[in-house]
């Protein structure tokens, strides 16, 4: 695991170790562009920008990093243009907010790869030879004498000529030195009219070029002028693009991880559905964990959204703490966003906030089904729990019975309920006949307690019962980031429960 990788939020499943999360981003300084004041505070207004922390190579010396910081400054200041940013730096590296605008509609990693932490070397080939760079040709700064952004293409260069047709409508016009010219002019006239100027071409593996992005070009008959076309439809990419082959290039690459901008909804958003214990944003406060919910498969539409965002709600009053609901700044992908505090929150309950097929039975070793339609309820009487109800829906009734069927034939005598992708036992009942009804009640809690269970337990088993039985219409990916009250960023052990506690 890369340094980057410590940088960004834990995927949950993984359950990597608490050192993932371990970063300190107490700046010793700050910068950004003058801006109208907005009557915001800086801290709301980094709420809702894209967060990116960039570590320098390991090994590099002092001088060394202190020059290449001086470029990635320069490089952040240029794609910001006229929008305010911020960026403070301590002993690891920089933190930048930048407007989510800033990366022109693309992936951010991807935007900073190609325009902010790789070195920016250059090459030029022939489409059909660029896997092994064999022809390659390596484009100094020096051998470009202007480069500009136009919008029409001579006469003599008919659109059809171009390997890609611009989908933005720009292209960038480079003109190369005479020197250059005379040193590649018969090899150019070998090559077919699909050239590639490829950016950090210089990680080769297994014999095959790793390039972190390539634009199509045409070569006048000449060879004097080029002329790059991108796939991409912001036409701010080739603005970049012009200024970043004409800037100096780094010694070598930085990485980055990056944190997504939040549009974070009030409960005024939310209406009639908004949750009992949903708060604003700024209302959570202390040490709080940071949820970003993603759909498994695909997008959600409007509907399931609203919908999603009313289970996820639910789900969050039944764990008893004040909460934030939010989602990414555009709010088409159906991503949900959640700011709550840590006091009644771990890993497995963080991923069972979004999902909706994670229980499981199991009695025994490889005596276990997965339960896709089975609803849990709490039995009491009197203001005393005696245990929880499993009740396994008409097509789930058989295998509840199987299993305890086979169990006790085996010689196994208790039943597990399981919950999570790695099936983490919660709940469980010591059984001496069959569920020949397709019913259990678990009695036992072997997650928070490992004993009877309890009444002071309620929430869970409440939370429990909502991840068996309401309309979440999807199962989410989930990652994660605590906030410590200091500021500093937690690991797994901030997180405020533990099993067995």
């Amino acid at each position: 695991m890369d340094a980057s990788q410590k940088k960004i939020m834990n995927r949950a499943g993984s359950f990597i170790a608490a050192s993932c999360l371990a970063l300190l981003l107490a700046g010793c300084g700050g910068s950004a562009p003058a801006a109208p004041d907005t009557g915001r505070t800086e801290a709301q207004k980094k709420e809702e920008m894209l967060q990116i922390q960039l570590l320098p190579p390991e090994g590099i010396t002092a001088g060394d990093r202190e020059a290449s910081e001086a470029l990635i400054r320069d490089r952040i200041r240029h794609i910001s243009g006229e929008r305010e940013y911020f960026l403070e730096e301590d002993e690891e590296g920089l933190t930048v907010w930048l407007d989510n605008s800033c990366v022109c509609g693309a992936p951010a990693i991807d935007f900073l790869r190609a325009f902010v932490i790789r070195p920016g070397t250059l090459h030029l080939s022939d489409k059909a030879a660029k896997e092994t760079l064999a022809e390659a040709v390596l484009l100094d700064r020096g051998d470009i004498e202007t480069t500009e952004v136009v919008t029409a293409l001579p006469e003599t260069l008919p659109e059809k000529l171009l390997p890609v047709k611009s989908a933005s409508g720009t292209y960038l016009k480079m003109t190369m030195t005479d020197a250059f010219v005379r040193s590649h002019r018969e090899q150019f006239d070998t090559w077919d009219k699909s050239v590639i100027l490829m950016q950090d071409t210089e990680m080769v593996l297994d014999g095959t070029t790793n390039i972190i992005i390539h634009y199509y070009v045409y070569v006048d008959e000449d060879g004097k002028v080029l002329y790059a076309a991108s796939d991409q439809e912001d036409p701010a990419v080739m603005e970049h693009l012009a200024w970043f082959v004409s800037s100096p290039v780094l010694s070598a690459g930085w990485s980055a991880a990056c944190i997504e901008a939040v549009d974070w909804l009030t409960p005024e958003d939310m209406g009639e559905d908004a949750g009992q214990l949903q708060k604003r944003r700024g209302e959570i406060t202390g040490t709080w964990c940071r949820l970003d919910l993603d759909p498994s498969d695909g997008t959600l539409t409007g509907d399931e959204k609203k919908t999603a965002l009313r289970c996820i709600a639910a789900r969050l009053d039944a764990l008893g703490a004040p909460y934030a609901l939010g989602q990414p700044p555009a709010g088409e992908d159906g991503g949900i966003r959640i700011a709550v505090g840590t006091d009644r929150m771990n890993l497995l309950i963080a991923e069972l906030l979004g999902s909706c097929s994670s229980l499981a039975i199991r009695m025994g070793e490889g005596l276990g089904y997965s339960i896709e339609d089975a609803q849990l309820r709490i039995d009491e009487k009197d203001g005393a729990i005696s245990g929880i109800w499993l009740d396994g829906a008409d097509g789930q009734k058989n295998k509840i019975s199987k299993v305890t069927d086979e169990g006790l034939r085996e010689g196994s005598s208790r039943l597990y309920l399981l919950c999570g992708r790695d099936a983490v036992p919660v709940l469980s009942a010591s059984l001496s006949t069959q569920a020949g009804d397709g019913r259990v009640l678990l009695t036992d809690s072997n997650y928070l307690s490992d004993g009877p269970v309890s009444v002071e337990e309620r929430w869970f088993y409440d939370f429990l019962v909502l991840v068996s039985s309401d309309e979440l219409p999807a199962d989410f990916s989930m990652q994660w980031m605590i906030t410590k009250d200091d500021g500093s960023y937690g690991t797994e052990d901030d997180f405020g429960i533990r099993p067995g506690e």
